[in-house]
């Protein structure tokens, strides 16, 4: 208990917080890095998702003219 007062008064910080607030920074830099590339990703999946939704038309197509249903 005399720890724990001494703490609240001294103002010292234990090592497991300040490891947490290290942890806690990093996480938000990389989830700004993250943000930050979010545009060039995009850009470069827009022309798989067409692709993709290209191929599940092309096979709905030979579905329909085989006769199968979905």
């Amino acid at each position: 208990m005399i720890a724990w007062i001494r703490r609240l008064l001294g103002g010292h910080e234990r090592p497991d917080l300040r490891a947490s607030e290290a942890a806690l920074e990093r996480s938000r830099t990389a989830r700004k890095a993250a943000e930050a590339r979010q545009p060039s990703v995009d850009a470069a999946v827009a022309p798989l998702r067409r692709a993709r939704q290209e191929n599940h038309l092309a096979e709905r197509i030979a579905e329909a003219f085989r006769g199968a249903t979905s």
